[in-house]
């Protein structure tokens, strides 16, 4: 089987297409890996991704899922219905604001569910990543988070509008 990232040739941009399957490499291995030890929460990873987000940032749009998990609206959208389903999530009218909007947040008698998927999660990431020597690890946590930052910085250069738009149309993706 050829391997991408094993490939020699020392041409200009060589190592970038090394580093690009690399990363496709880990993701799949780290998403094979995860997946087995998520078997028992009856989550696939994007719901957990989803779950994971939730717990960072609070009560969110579907805009803002959309974006936080880089995935369409619809795909969002499907997400936040199959949590609601296994009643992890709830869509919630904004009763400050705008009633129009609705918000996805942690339905209140997921609790003890949420305790356990965070343990299950905790310990299959603690498992994937035994194998790294602890200086390894950070390594590439600072690696990993340049790459992002780099890239992060070229997209929103790219994308953003002078007015801090996101759109060619001029929205801001939720409208």
């Amino acid at each position: 089987m050829l391997i991408i990232s094993e490939l020699t040739d020392d041409g200009p941009g060589s190592a970038v297409y090394r580093v690009a399957a690399l990363v496709r490499e880990l993701n799949a291995a780290l998403t094979s890996r995860i997946g087995e030890s998520l078997a028992p929460t009856g989550l696939t990873l994007p719901q957990l991704l989803l779950v994971k987000a939730l717990a960072h940032a609070g009560d969110m749009t579907v805009g803002d899922v959309a974006r936080e998990l880089y995935v369409s609206k619809p795909t969002a959208v499907g997400l936040v219905d199959r949590l609601e389903a296994k009643g992890l999530v709830e869509r919630r009218r904004n009763p400050d604001g705008d009633r129009r909007e609705v918000r996805v947040g942690f339905a209140p008698e997921a609790g003890e569910r949420l305790a356990e998927i965070r343990s299950t999660v905790g310990a299959a990431l603690g498992a994937a990543f035994s194998d790294l020597a602890g200086t390894d690890l950070a390594l590439l946590e600072r690696a990993l988070g340049a790459a992002v930052g780099a890239l992060t910085n070229v997209n929103s250069a790219r994308g953003a509008g002078d007015d801090g738009t996101h759109g060619d149309d001029g929205t801001h993706g939720d409208e």
